[in-house]
């Protein structure tokens, strides 16, 4: 999952990692407060090429977070490149 600052962020993102891989938009959970509250969700076995395309962007590093889901959704751990 990856949780933006604002929704102009997570619509940029999208469409850049739209054109690689299956993104949807989802709310951001309960568990990760710093977020505008909307997020895109990938497959986890996407998850480290969005990022290294995120990184490659134009898109500021500081507006957004990779994060692994457990538990239904229930537990959101940030993801080593999110210290990046």
């Amino acid at each position: 999952m990856l949780a933006f600052d604002s929704y102009h962020f997570a619509m940029q993102a999208e469409k850049l990692l739209e054109a690689a891989m299956r993104v949807r938009v989802m709310p951001t959970l309960r568990s990760v407060s710093e977020s505008c509250g909307m997020s895109l969700r990938v497959a986890a076995a996407d998850g480290t090429r969005a990022a290294a395309l995120l990184l490659a962007s134009a898109l500021p590093r500081d507006v957004w977070r990779r994060y692994s889901v457990f538990q239904g959704g229930s537990l959101a751990v940030p993801c080593e490149d999110a210290i990046l």
